[in-house]
């Protein structure tokens, strides 16, 4: 068997590596072959770049020559005057000739020639001679080629390239003006310089590159391969351009080859030692040595190997395998009990969480239905002030009173009892079998006093309260009672002992059994209320200071009991949000309004919706989607849609909303902070979340007689300056209308324009607004004498 598994390994092996060798060559010749040919065009294009450069240099250095003998007071006077003591002193052969030129005119602005300065040398006469004001019939060629009345009108030194017969030449202009620049133009100065061979090949020593000049083509830049020859073309771009042509061997063709070449046989080498040494290893190193852990770790799958483990000794690799799988079993098991204790512990505290707690109050009712334990006990706590030292202090002083505040309860309590985490700054405690409900009590007690205590953070001590809501039950107690009843007597206790003034334990007892009642029954009616559509809606308008533009309308929920009558948001929300109905109400109330929005506002195409939502629902992960059918199904603009969310509720869960809040801006909804003033919102809060208005709450309009409008200013001047409307809830009065006005608010919403009205309500209300043109108010906002207009909207 050993020996067929060789051979087939043998074949396997031996095919792969040869398909590996032939592509691995192929590919390596293609890729070292463009890394060569990229090397190369890089050599061409500074060969290219040093060409240039050089002819730069050249056109520079002559226009350098001829800015020196224009910009002279001594041309100047000859212009004006002919000297020939000029002449003799500065159009010497060694002069014309160290300046690299061939040939010097001087021309009057008419046209006429003033001086004319050829060396013999370029009229093939013996050298070293100037030849003055000599015509030649190849100078005169130039000449008549140059635009020199355009050149006239230019007075900055210029140079560039002339062909004249495909013949290159470098000529430079200058205006002839005085050593300052000023006066007239007498003139211009040509010089120039042919570029033959003689001076080519010196150009090519200089910058290393076998270059020549020829007249400009019309291909910017070509690199050409053939073989082991390149060519190369560069135009040079502007109204003078010329071209660089290169011809030569290419530089790496040679190393090219060779490296593939031997990059070949290397393949050929390894492939023929890989295949030799692997399966002389093969059938003594691996293949028996995996047999054998194969065969061990089925064993282990199937549970009939007791010590459900790998032998090893720790030599090679293959034995490494066997320890990293032993690791990872181990792993395994670890990260099992890990899922365990995280499914029942909180991380921050090491507490139990509320699974832990549920796990725990079944198994307690169950010892307490059948009587091995006599009583239970449990204790909702929830720390006062909290969310101020976290804000105040940061999160890692928030943490740390966490941590020190766990250990002190856990310190306070037997090691029987139960203590979790709910989250948050939430606890619960359930102490198994206290002898009554008076030492339940006075364990309570120490517990609140412990937890009152300051908490050490650095130079700073942390302080928060506890109010604590307890419920005690004996054998007497109702056997139907479930975990989650009792859990929810000890939170209306502990929500007793928040509003009773916190910092205090308060015992559920019959009266507030009456309460449970209560709000079972009115969680049951307001599902039925949900279920049946018969949530209404009604609109409250939003308007400028000045009452002339309808900026939005304000969606509020309205729910009408068939007994109770109207039951405000603030009553039913939360029995929404805590049986879970808040998704459908939430759903019903935007559809609606959207719905009412697409039919009644024709004649105000941009009027915005402002709907409240409960940061409960934004939590959920079908929020986005809910939202985006919504707004698909009704037709209705996602620009013209706000969201309030309240403070309070912002801050609790701040960085769990900003990617959502940061999604829906993605669709062009806007947020608005609700109730703003009643929480504790940071200036690092609001300028992190993506926030266009805060809403001022009414109490703080109410006191606006009583220096409440400093207040509302320091706001306004806030949001402004991180770029947010405000809009003042609220407003009853004319005198609050106004004092909002002066202090820079842009918007008010209240009974002094409108109240809360429904769908045929609104509809007679916009009429209104739309053909009277009121203006409920006029403030003179630069002044402390408003004039008031006092006729309202009706």
């Amino acid at each position: 068997m050993i020996s067929k598994l060789r051979i087939r390994v043998l074949r396997l092996l031996g095919l792969t590596l040869l398909v590996t060798v032939s592509f691995g060559s192929y590919f390596s010749y293609q890729i070292l072959s463009e890394k060569f040919t990229q090397f190369e065009k890089r050599s061409i294009h500074r060969d290219l770049d040093a060409a240039n450069l050089l002819i730069n240099e050249q056109l520079i250095s002559h226009k350098k020559f001829a800015g020196d003998y224009s910009i002279w007071n001594d041309s100047y006077a000859f212009m004006s005057k002919e000297n020939k003591e000029y002449i003799a002193s500065n159009y010497t052969y060694e002069a014309v000739s160290n300046m690299g030129n061939d040939f010097i005119f001087l021309i009057h602005p008419n046209g006429k020639i003033a001086l004319s300065v050829i060396l013999s040398d370029f009229l093939g006469l013996p050298s070293g001679q100037s030849i003055i004001n000599q015509e030649s019939e190849h100078t005169s060629s130039i000449l008549k080629k140059l635009n020199l009345k355009k050149e006239m009108e230019i007075i900055e030194p210029r140079s560039f390239i002339l062909f004249l017969d495909d013949q290159a030449y470098i000529i430079a202009f200058a205006s002839i003006v005085k050593s300052n620049g000023s006066g007239p133009p007498l003139g211009l100065t040509v010089m120039g310089r042919h570029i033959n061979s003689n001076r080519l090949t010196h150009l090519q020593k200089l910058s290393q590159v076998p270059f020549k000049i020829t007249p400009p083509q019309g291909v910017s830049e070509v690199i050409s391969f053939s073989n082991q020859d390149y060519k190369a073309m560069r135009l040079t771009q502007g109204p003078n351009a010329y071209t660089i042509n290169i011809n030569g061997a290419r530089p790496l063709y040679k190393e090219g080859q060779f490296a593939y070449i031997l990059l070949l046989c290397n393949l050929i080498a390894v492939w023929a030692i890989s295949l030799i040494l692997v399966m002389f290893g093969l059938g003594h190193l691996i293949i028996k040595r995996i047999t054998f852990y194969s065969q061990k770790l089925h064993k282990i799958r199937l549970g009939s190997q007791s010590d459900g483990r790998l032998q090893h000794a720790g030599i090679d690799e293959i034995d490494f395998l066997a320890l990293s799988v032993n690791e990872l079993l181990d792993e395994i098991e670890s990260q099992h009990q890990k899922l365990i204790r995280d499914a029942l512990y909180d991380p921050l505290t090491s507490l139990g969480n509320r699974s832990r707690l549920n796990e725990q109050l079944k198994l307690s009712l169950s010892l307490l239905r059948r009587k091995t334990i006599n009583s239970l006990c449990l204790l909702f706590i929830d720390l006062d002030g909290f969310k101020m030292v976290n804000d105040i202090h940061g999160h890692p002083a928030g943490d740390q009173l966490l941590i020190v505040l766990s250990k002190r309860i856990l310190e306070t309590i037997r090691e029987s009892d139960c203590a979790v985490r709910l989250g948050g700054d939430e606890f619960a405690i359930l102490l198994t079998n206290p002898l009554n409900i008076d030492i339940a009590a006075q364990i309570t007690e120490r517990i609140r006093a412990q937890l009152s205590l300051p908490v050490e953070f650095g130079p700073q001590k942390l302080r928060v309260s506890a109010s604590i809501g307890l419920v005690y039950l004996d054998n007497d107690f109702k056997q139907n009672l479930l975990p989650e009843d009792l859990i929810k007597k000890a939170d209306i206790a502990m929500y007793q002992a928040k509003h009773a003034g916190r910092d205090r334990v308060i015992i559920f007892d019959q009266a507030m059994e009456s309460l449970l009642d209560e709000y079972q029954k009115l969680e049951d009616d307001l599902r039925s209320s949900v279920d049946e559509d018969l949530i209404d809606i009604s609109f409250q308008p939003i308007l400028s200071t000045d009452g002339t533009t309808l900026e939005s309308l304000e969606v509020l929920g309205r729910w009408f009991h068939p007994k109770l009558g109207l039951i405000s948001p603030e009553r039913f929300i939360p029995i929404a949000e805590n049986a879970r109905l808040i998704r459908r109400y939430t759903l019903s109330v935007l559809k609606k309004s959207c719905m009412v929005a697409k039919m009644e506002f024709g004649v105000f195409p941009d009027l915005r919706l402002s709907v409240n939502i409960s940061v409960q629902e934004m939590l959920e992960t079908h929020f986005l989607d809910d939202l985006h059918a919504i707004l698909l199904e009704t037709d209705f603009p996602p620009h013209l849609l706000n969201l309030e969310v309240t403070e309070s509720l912002l801050a609790k869960n701040e960085s769990e909303l900003s990617q959502v809040m940061q999604d829906c801006c993605k669709l062009g909804i806007k947020f608005h902070i609700d109730d703003f003033g009643t929480g504790y919102s940071s200036l690092a809060r609001l300028h992190a979340l993506p926030i266009d208005a805060l809403k001022i709450d009414k109490a703080f309009v109410k006191r606006i007689d009583q220096g409440g409008e400093t207040l509302i200013k320091a706001v306004i001047e806030m949001a402004h300056g991180l770029n947010m409307k405000v809009v003042c809830e609220g407003v009853e009065t004319l005198e609050q209308a106004q004092c909002i006005a002066q202090l820079g608010g842009d918007y008010i919403q209240g009974y002094f324009y409108a109240k809360p009205m429904a769908t045929s309500e609104l509809s007679m209300w916009l009429f209104a607004f739309t053909h009277q043109k009121v203006s409920p108010i006029k403030v003179n906002t630069k002044g402390n004498n408003g004039n008031i207009n006092t006729e309202l909207l009706n």
